[in-house]
């Protein structure tokens, strides 16, 4: 007997948590005892922990930062029309605990497998550690896990679906739509996802069968990617709603279509918090204001380097820099308390991007510094933000 795992965390699991490993061991009053962890990915070690027995003899690490520094957002998946997995957000990772002591105080630590008294690296595998960068309110009063696991199946979105009669996307949107089904893959048609085309008498225009491709699967659901996957014009122009089945299931997510007005329409895609990207979408006209920063220079009116000869046109006062910062802002339609709070995972996003009147997309850096999402329905029930925004690239000057 040695290294023991007495508790580990569920999986598949998020990264913006705590996933708590506890460990002990019989040779924990050895001298100069310590656990060892090691964090891999494939065959590559990326990190060893060490730490001392705690008061119980244990030990508690907590990987969860160094599996995180190892995720990224995949942002090829928002203007594909394959179905595609989340990619290099989506990692499976390897933990194996061992220990360290030595003979007496003063004698080299040995490194021991953790594998009663053999010789080497740790080797006690906890579970395959699957994350991906979503989050876990430390106030649910429940656990520290993701617990959405068992669920059939779980869209990966708070976006407020209810039968296509709230706020959705416009013809000329990009939009991915997550799903994770990681307990029911398979059961629903074959693990066909599925999307159906509606005009506003409820008539089928169309329908797109997608294959899930895996238990965390981007749909590309938005207009601009049904394109491409050979759905027309005609259809679009023609489409009041969709919705989103998973095989035969009757668990429908719905969308409702703005129309092709051709007003200002500003699209965000942002990484919500499940670490996925979602999509909200305004019709209303955007703000600019350009704040310009001037490094100045004073010239010599006369040319000390030439003839000397008198020249109005030479310069005094110059500038060597110019910075242009742009500042947006757009305000949301009246939304309700559900839309608010969906919303405010934008407002709190590490990753954004613009679209633009169905333009390319453009990362951006969201700029609000506090919003109010929540106030007495008796005395508000209706929100309006306003999103403020800047480019993540400045525009150059010609200085």
């Amino acid at each position: 007997m040695a290294v023991i795992i007495v508790n580990q965390p569920s999986y598949p699991n998020v990264s913006h948590t705590n996933l708590i490993y506890e460990i002990t061991s019989d040779k924990a009053n050895q001298p100069q005892f310590q656990y060892v962890m090691d964090v891999k990915l494939g065959a590559a070690l990326l990190a060893r922990i060490k730490q001392y027995p705690n008061p119980q003899g244990k030990a508690v690490f907590d990987p969860a930062k160094i599996f995180n520094d190892y995720l990224e957002y995949p942002t090829s998946v928002l203007t594909q029309f394959n179905v595609q997995g989340f990619g290099t957000s989506d990692r499976t990772f390897n933990v194996f605990f061992g220990e360290q002591y030595a003979a007496n105080f003063t004698s080299p630590v040995t490194l021991y497998s953790g594998a009663g008294t053999q010789v080497g690296d740790p080797a006690v595998a906890g579970v395959n550690a699957r994350v991906f960068p979503g989050t876990v309110d430390p106030n649910n009063g429940i656990s520290f896990n993701w617990l959405d696991l068992n669920s059939s199946p779980t869209w990966l979105t708070n976006y407020p679906s209810n039968s296509g009669t709230t706020e959705g996307v416009n013809i000329e949107n990009y939009h991915p739509l997550s799903v994770t089904d990681y307990a029911v893959l398979g059961q629903y048609g074959g693990g066909q996802a599925n999307l159906y085309l509606r005009n506003a008498a409820g008539g089928s225009l169309a329908s797109v069968n997608f294959g899930v491709v895996d238990s965390l699967t981007y749909l590309p659901i938005g207009p601009k990617n049904l394109l491409a996957r050979g759905i027309s014009q005609t259809i679009l122009d023609q489409t009041a709603y969709s919705y989103v089945t998973l095989g035969s299931s009757s668990n429908r997510y719905y969308y409702r279509w703005t129309e092709n007005c051709h007003y200002d329409r500003t699209n965000f895609l942002f990484i919500n918090k499940y670490g996925a990207w979602d999509n909200f979408g305004i019709t209303l006209p955007v703000s600019r204001d350009t704040n310009i920063r001037r490094d100045e220079i004073k010239r010599p009116f006369v040319n000390y380097s030439n003839d000397g000869r008198y020249n109005l046109q030479r310069r005094g006062l110059d500038y060597f820099n110019v910075d242009f910062q742009d500042r947006y802002s757009v305000s949301t339609d009246w939304l309700n308390q559900d839309q608010a709070a969906w919303l405010t995972e934008l407002i709190e996003s590490p990753k954004v991007f613009v679209q633009a009147n169905g333009s390319e997309l453009i990362p951006v850096v969201l700029t609000n510094s506090s919003y109010t999402s929540f106030t007495n329905k008796k005395s508000q029930k209706t929100f309006e933000f306003i999103l403020e925004y800047q480019y993540a690239n400045s525009r150059r000057s010609t200085q």
